[in-house]
């Protein structure tokens, strides 16, 4: 008798688990694989809330199972998630109630177990309006050891643009389930969502990111996963105008734990001369680092916004904004500082009063250095008067920095000499401004330190060098000379794979390479290759100790192609390999 009663129980029990009965708020099922298994489910709305009891069979080894409810609209579109998890020994039942918020909204309920996955899965999401917010829900269920995971939520427009981004993140144990709920806040333009789950990256990961314009601003949201050990992770939004150019650039960071997602938000201030938006995760840096920068006329002056990263200890670090005329000579010079903790991002703005007489600008990192460090010098017009700007960064002590400006008249006389004084902390960076008297036609600087030293006022060019590509770094700048851009004869003769000769005697260069010879002397415009001589638009001459080639003749001597790109002042140079 009671081998057949338990024969009986056990048809019943396999009998239930392979029917599915759908009714108005009822249904027994059971998932087609794994151990765990739905026995039976209704839901009714119980105190404005959809009550879902589930019966849970488990036919394995002892472990966490359970359920999730799918709450739907009358349309069978799924409106909100939750599930319900619990340890559940060898071949027991267990009782699972979840409540539903969205309550008599909620049309139908699908009824999926829990605790038969091997991996962190999404196991479904929900979307309604919730007030302000479009609100969104979704579980998770993580079948590996315990970690963190979650969701992030990208909602779409009708064109399938991301117009914002949010995740969320809980610690979850071994085969428990985890619920999200995400709240969006341009519901009135999110026509989709986007859901996926998190917790599975090994490094700082991107997950999305979403731009729209709002108020006549561009607002970017963007979400970040840690896959590595706790730091400072953050995210840098570049916009750029239609024509590719970066008009501005804004970063946010905070403290990301292993596994964790991070939600980050800016406003970009060009708003709709932003095009198009980049993203990029911050947290890698190994050292200090300007991650970009990005400028644009407003009423006339050049806004500069760059942001810097910190990879090293703790310490104050400077960005200093450097603008140009057309020939690459330094107009003005710009600088402000911040203390950035190790790993994070600064965001820093500067405004350059030249306006039109800037035609390019660049951007330079600036801290942790032993010695004062001069960032050079420039003079510009407003107003009809001259105007020289400079900035130094200090070193590791506090100190007093001293600038003296010559100004010279255009006959080359010198006027009333300026200074400026200012004490400056360790490793802060600082501008100085000197008004000249009204006649002044160029200046000279000369920077000290607290103790009388001279702090070396380097010489800075805005011409780049691009040779296959790749920007080239010299210790003297190029220069602009007649109209011809010059360059270290060395470094030049050296990158395009040519053996020199150097005679002191007769100042000149002999250079060879497959076979052709080319010889210039320093002073000379006369050149020779293959002993035919060549006259040239400048000669070579001395700047700052350093030797300077014309870089168009000695290129195009070596067989390799030359692009003047005034819009950038850079010389690109295409080698025939």
């Amino acid at each position: 008798m009671q081998k057949m009663l338990k024969n009986s129980l056990v048809y019943m029990l396999a009998a239930a688990l392979m029917m599915t009965v759908i009714g108005a708020g009822f249904s027994e099922a059971v998932s087609a694989s794994g151990n765990i298994q739905i026995l039976k489910s209704d839901y009714a709305v119980v105190d404005r809330k959809m009550k879902v009891t589930v019966d849970v069979y488990n036919s394995g080894s002892g472990s966490q199972g359970g359920a999730v409810a799918i709450g739907k609209d009358e349309q069978g579109n799924p409106i909100e998630i939750k599930g319900k998890s619990q340890y559940m020994s060898k071949n027991s039942t267990a009782v699972f109630e979840i409540l539903l918020d969205s309550g008599a909204s909620v049309k139908s309920v699908e009824v999926l177990p829990t605790g038969n996955k091997i991996d962190v899965a999404l196991l479904g999401y929900g979307s309604r309006i919730n007030g302000d917010y479009l609100e969104v829900t979704g579980a998770v269920e993580n079948g590996q050891s315990g970690q963190t995971a979650g969701i992030v939520v990208f909602g779409l427009d009708k064109q399938g643009r991301t117009v914002e981004v949010k995740g969320a993140h809980a610690y979850i144990s071994n085969g428990s389930v985890g619920n999200f709920n995400v709240q969006l806040k341009r519901k009135e333009l999110i026509h989709t969502v986007k859901v996926e789950a998190t917790g599975d990256a090994n490094a700082i990961t991107l997950l999305g990111f979403g731009q729209t314009v709002i108020s006549g601003k561009t607002v970017v949201t963007a979400s970040v996963e840690n896959g590595g050990s706790g730091r400072p992770v953050g995210v840098v939004f570049e916009g750029y105008d239609s024509n590719g150019k970066l008009l501005e650039v804004k970063a946010a960071h905070q403290y990301l734990a292993k596994q964790s997602v991070g939600n980050y938000e800016v406003t970009l201030q060009a708003g709709s001369q932003i095009s198009t938006v980049k993203a990029f995760a911050t947290g890698k840096a190994s050292h200090l680092e300007l991650l970009s920068f990005g400028s644009r006329l407003v009423d006339g002056k050049w806004s500069v916004t760059s942001v810097i990263e910190n990879g090293e200890s703790g310490l104050t670090a400077g960005a200093v904004v450097q603008g140009f005329d057309a020939r690459g000579r330094l107009v003005e010079v710009r600088a402000a500082n911040q203390y950035l903790s190790s790993q994070s991002t600064g965001n820093f703005e500067r405004v350059l009063l030249a306006g039109n007489q800037v035609k390019k600008i660049q951007v330079r990192a600036a801290g942790g250095y032993q010695v004062p460090k001069a960032w050079g010098y420039g003079i510009y017009q407003a107003n009809g008067r001259n105007f020289v700007t400079t900035a130094v960064t200090n070193g590791s002590k506090g100190q007093t920095i001293t600038v003296k400006v010559t100004p010279y008249n255009a006959r080359g006389k010198s006027m009333s000499v300026k200074t400026s004084k200012k004490y400056i902390s360790a490793n802060g960076t600082s501008e100085f401004q000197i008004a000249l008297d009204g006649g002044s036609a160029h200046a000279s600087v000369t920077m000290y330190d607290e103790n009388g030293q001279v702090v070396t006022m380097p010489s800075v060019s805005g011409i780049d060098v691009e040779i296959d590509g790749v920007l080239q770094s010299y210790e003297q700048p190029p220069v602009n000379l007649g109209g011809s851009i010059l360059v270290p004869m060395r470094s030049i003769f050296e990158a395009l794979g040519s053996e020199i000769k150097w005679n002191g005697a007769t100042r000149s260069v002999t250079s060879e390479k497959n076979g052709v010879v080319i010889k210039l002397t320093i002073d000379s415009k006369v050149a020779t290759i293959q002993g035919k001589q060549i006259t040239l638009n400048t000669a070579p001459t001395i700047v700052n100790q350093a030797t300077m080639v014309p870089i168009r003749f000695v290129s195009e001597a070596l067989g390799a192609d030359v692009i003047w790109d005034a819009d950038s002042s850079t010389v690109r140079i295409t080698t025939k390999k």
